[in-house]
């Protein structure tokens, strides 16, 4: 096996084909990353948001070696969505 850093990135931009799920999945994927980096995190605290990306990259990317789950965008979508969420309710 060769080392292919490239593979775990893929893994995480790969939305599917181009259909109605693809555009669902840009669309979420430009909500979430735009609404935690705006809202949740300030200027200030760009660093922590930058955290939150790599420990969700992560997270996903171990859990997915271990379920065998070879694309795993909708889990690190939705683990943005749940920090939004958690953090602004009322939205």
């Amino acid at each position: 096996m060769h080392f292919q850093i490239w593979r775990p990135f893929t893994a995480l931009f790969f939305m599917g084909k181009f259909d109605f799920s693809f555009l669902f999945n840009v669309y979420f994927a430009y909500i979430a990353v735009n609404k935690v980096e705006t809202q949740v995190f300030s200027r200030e605290r760009y660093a922590d948001f930058l955290w939150l990306t790599v420990m969700l990259f992560l997270g996903c990317f171990l859990i997915s070696s271990l379920i065998d789950l070879y694309f795993f965008t909708e889990p690190f979508l939705m683990g943005l969505i749940y920090v939004w969420c958690k953090r602004l309710p009322h939205e």
